[in-house]
């Protein structure tokens, strides 16, 4: 069975992220205000 990895955020995308680290998770889906992102879908 896989897991599905959803992020929830309150606010609009940030375009740099200055703490990544190397524990983070890679989400799967984002839910903002304005959009949900879908991480596993190619880029277009």
């Amino acid at each position: 069975m896989d897991t599905l990895k959803v992020g929830i955020s309150f606010f609009d995308v940030s375009e740099d992220i200055e703490d990544v680290n190397e524990h983070d998770l890679k989400l799967d889906l984002c839910i903002t205000p304005g959009k949900l992102y879908d991480f596993r879908l190619p880029e277009v």
